[in-house]
């Protein structure tokens, strides 16, 4: 019986031992980051584990970028999005989607040092392109949306983002055939037509873009 409660002993340290040095190097991780360090706390439990945030410059080359990789229990990425967003309410941080693995692997958000959407943008650099469009000409059409719309950012990867539409258009079926020309993808590997894109997102107030 000693044994047995020795051994469960060494077990727990170890435990101890191994969280404490794991919260040490996300306390570092955000601290490198220009991230509140009081957020690797408050968050423990809602991430399996922190990288640094990485993106592809102008020359498609990986470079590192302020902010930190959160992985995320599969399929949960949309929940702790919202969850930890809230959390973050009267922080200078932010939080955007970053990869969502459909339900095969882990989702991943990006915790960044700072709440402006367009700078998100600028560091991960999303783009079209197969389509002829690059990451300036995605950022472009999203500041000349968001001046006439008010949208805002829930997340943004390597070739997609989405975003809130916080104002009604003037014409909804205008704005949808405007999407569908900058994004054929929504229509044409998504709803099917400009009528029904229009309809989805006047009534989600989503807009959701993706390349391929």
């Amino acid at each position: 019986m000693k044994r047995i409660l020795l051994t469960w002993a060494l077990v727990s340290i170890l435990i101890s031992s191994c969280s404490l040095q794991d919260s040490n190097q996300d306390i570092k991780l955000f601290e490198h980051n220009n991230i509140d360090v009081n957020l690797v706390k408050k968050l423990s439990g809602q991430y399996i584990k922190a990288n640094q945030l990485k993106s592809l410059n102008a020359e498609y080359s990986e470079t590192e970028v302020k902010g930190v990789e959160l992985v995320i229990e599969t399929s949960e990425g949309q929940n702790m999005l919202y969850k930890i967003r809230n959390q973050l309410r009267n922080s200078d941080n932010q939080v955007y989607f970053l990869e969502d693995s459909i339900g095969y692997a882990e989702d991943k958000l990006a915790l960044v040092p700072s709440k402006d959407d367009l700078e998100y943008l600028k560091m991960i650099r999303p783009d079209g392109i197969n389509h002829g469009l690059s990451a300036d000409d995605v950022i472009e059409k999203y500041q000349t949306w968001n001046q006439q719309f008010g949208l805002k950012l829930n997340g943004a990867g390597r070739s997609w983002l989405e975003a809130e539409i916080l104002k009604d258009p003037p014409d909804w079926q205008a704005f949808a055939q405007e999407v569908y020309q900058f994004c054929p993808n929504v229509i044409d590997q998504g709803v099917g037509s400009v009528e029904i894109l229009a309809e989805e997102m006047m009534n989600h107030y989503s807009l959701h873009l993706w390349w391929d």
